[in-house]
């Protein structure tokens, strides 16, 4: 029994799929290293994302999710704030 929150994630992943499988001359890609390197990290993060969201409004309020997210920056400024780990360009 999959939670409803989780198939409708699934529902628009695979129409995101069925949309772009026509299409797919069109979209071009760089390297094979870098096409790889996209598809073994960003689609995982992005499903985990979008899973998250959405078994999070099973168990809290809107208002409470929109609120912890706009805190969620001022959290992160203070602990890089008392890490300060210069990024090397």
């Amino acid at each position: 029994h999959t939670p409803l929150p989780l198939t409708i994630v699934t529902v628009q992943m695979a129409f995101t799929v069925l949309t772009l499988l026509p299409n797919r001359s069109a979209l071009t890609y760089g390297s094979a290293r870098d096409v790889t390197r996209w598809a073994v990290t960003v689609p995982l993060l992005f499903v985990a994302m979008l899973a998250s969201s959405m078994l999070a409004l099973q168990y809290a309020t809107l208002g409470t999710i929109v609120v912890c997210r706009n805190v969620a920056p001022i959290a992160t400024m203070l602990i890089e704030r008392c890490f300060r780990v210069p990024f090397a360009a």
